[in-house]
């Protein structure tokens, strides 16, 4: 943002066009030179002879036909062409009105023609169409210059350029119109010339008048970045506190001390480089992250498709963004998982505690929201008067807390398997994610589901790389056997990353090359049993009323003779359940463990 205000200064000025006049070749210039005048005041001189013009054609009534056919009063164009002068004055270059050099020059050449006599009314409307054009460039740029090159900005050395740009197609056009109506009439007849306007170099001065307010309108953007970014800054020292190493790290220990750093790392290092690109191209993906309103993504796939290690890329584009940028979204994300050696992993309220965590505390500084802050200072308080351990926050409260971070900024929430939480405690999470988007504007859901089409390529690197580093027999894997292995992988996978990997573990048993491909044949039924043993095991192991309704689903979709659409099945399955029973499609996948998916 700029911090020098002042106008720039009459040599500034001038040496625009100096450069301008400069850059034109010699017989250009011979041209323009023979416009030059000994009057004290040009634009005194211009504008009266505009008005004699404008007079003249006011008395004889001179019109002229465009080439469109749009009849033009002349008098209007000279009005418009004096009202142009008036405004260049105002601006208040008083040392142009007396100046001989390059800047009083184009009004020099506007007064010159505007002095001639044409005596063919279209000549002449067509030479005072174009002079009111170039009048206008003359006097709008004299105060684009005040308001854009008195900015300190980046852009000042590319608006210049073009500034002398279009200031040389303006004195290119005056040189050869001077040029033109100085030959002689005979001349001008017997070379069967008539002056109708030189389209070309008239559409060049309002091309580069196009380029030079795109570059204008850049540097207003520059500026609105500035300005926002200060805004930013400003409003963020007014809601967020700066706090000492040491009442930092209590805050940290007193809300969660959850890695989740380290989670996300450890997964997103131990996937390929290029692994999910599909997903960040993805329709529904790149609309969720352009929209302005809340929004729910969902990410669907089967056991075994790479939920986790495509939530981790959204993570990483998500953290590149961020990085980026002075001012970024706020969003937190958490990787759920059902494991005896971290039980806060699959705990509702220490999910939350960690969202607000990121949320409203600062990850590169010890910057904390001030509401956080002062409920903390608040807790704190009372917990000394009463001689207790500061206790953590309740679910409820992180919800409270966080609705006030999206009432200050947007936010993002990303949150990785959900079904690894424990049934209690996912009930309570989804209730309070609920509440949280039941506050903000209702949210528009988008989903995406994994299919084998999606994960091909991301397939395709992920066997040949799993059977490289299982150094099958030895390590002697020749490269045809390789490439029968990956593609027989690669059609008995689908988009289960699981399956495959389980396969390539089993080869490893195998000491002979030969045997390979006869024991993957062999061994896929079998090991695809084991693989979905656990979802059949919970499926029968969910209670009778859930079984019942499971194994109802199954019937229908494998008894079907033609395939049925959700709405169909969930009709069916009302129709023949003995129980009074409405489910959703979501209730359907959660019933039969994901091994269903709607298409």
């Amino acid at each position: 943002m700029a911090t020098n205000t002042s106008p720039p200064s009459p040599t500034h000025t001038q040496s625009l066009w100096d450069r301008a006049f400069d850059s034109l070749n010699g017989d250009l210039k011979l041209a323009l030179n023979q416009a030059r005048t000994q009057k004290r005041d040009i634009l005194a001189a211009v504008l009266k002879a505009a008005e004699d013009k404008r007079a003249t054609c006011l008395r004889r009534g001179w019109k002229f036909k465009r080439s469109n056919g749009e009849v033009v009063i002349i008098r209007d164009l000279l009005e418009k062409i004096a009202k142009w002068i008036d405004r260049f004055k105002t601006v208040g270059d008083v040392a142009v009105q007396f100046d001989a050099s390059s800047a009083s020059l184009p009004w020099a050449a506007v007064r010159f023609l505007l002095q001639i006599t044409v005596n063919d009314v279209q000549q002449f409307g067509t030479l005072v169409q174009d002079l009111e054009v170039l009048s206008r460039i003359i006097a709008r740029y004299k105060e684009f210059e005040k308001l854009h090159l008195s900015r300190n900005s980046p852009m000042q050395l590319a608006l210049e350029t073009a500034l002398t740009v279009l200031y040389t197609e303006v004195l290119t056009h005056l040189a050869r119109t001077i040029d033109f109506f100085s030959k002689s009439t005979p001349v001008r007849i017997a070379q069967s010339v008539l002056y109708v306007g030189d389209k070309n170099s008239i559409q060049a001065v309002l091309s580069q008048e196009d380029e030079v307010w795109k570059l204008a309108n850049l540097q207003d953007t520059e500026d609105l970045r500035f300005l926002t970014a200060t805004v930013l800054r400003l409003r963020d020292q007014a809601t967020t506190k700066l706090l000492d190493e040491e009442s930092y790290m209590n805050m940290v220990l007193g809300l969660s001390t959850s890695p989740f750093p380290i989670h996300h790392q450890t997964i997103s290092q131990s996937r390929a480089p290029d692994f999910g690109q599909w997903l960040l191209k993805h329709e529904n993906y790149r609309k969720w992250c352009e929209t302005s309103s809340s929004s729910v993504l969902w990410l669907h796939g089967i056991m075994g498709s790479g939920k986790t290690y495509l939530f981790s890329v959204v993570v990483d584009s998500l953290l590149t963004t961020a990085a980026s940028h002075q001012n970024p979204t706020p969003f937190a994300h958490f990787y759920c998982l059902s494991t005896e050696a971290e039980p806060e992993r699959s705990s509702a309220d220490e999910i939350l505690r960690s969202v607000l965590r990121q949320l409203a505390m600062s990850q590169t500084n010890n910057g904390v929201r001030d509401m956080l802050a002062s409920e903390f200072e608040r807790r704190s308080k009372s917990a000394r008067l009463r001689g207790l351990d500061l206790p953590k926050l309740a679910g409820k409260e992180c919800v409270d807390l966080i609705i006030e971070v999206a009432n200050e900024d947007p936010i993002v929430i990303l949150l990785d398997a959900v079904d690894q939480v424990q049934d209690e405690h996912r009930y309570a999470l989804l209730r309070c994610l609920d509440r949280i988007m039941s506050l903000l504007p209702p949210p528009e859901a988008k989903d995406i589901m994994i299919t084998r089409d999606n994960t091909y390529n991301d397939m395709a690197q992920f066997i040949f790389q799993k059977i490289d580093d299982a150094r099958l027999v030895f390590g002697n894997l020749s490269s045809g056997t390789r490439d029968s292995l990956a593609n027989a992988l690669l059609d008995g996978a689908g988009e289960m990353f699981l399956w495959a990997r389980h396969q390539i573990q089993q080869l490893r048993k195998v000491k002979r090359e030969e045997d390979l491909l006869p024991a993957l044949e062999a061994n896929v039924l079998s090991d695809l049993d084991k693989l979905y043993e656990n979802d059949l095991r919970q499926i029968l192991d969910a209670g009778k009323a859930s079984r019942q309704l499971a194994i109802q689903i199954f019937s229908w979709l494998l008894y079907m003779k033609t395939p049925l659409a959700p709405a169909a099945l969930l009709a069916a399955i009302k129709t023949t359940s003995t129980d009074l029973v409405t489910l959703t499609l979501a209730d359907v996948s959660a019933l039969c463990s994901n091994l269903v998916i709607m298409d």
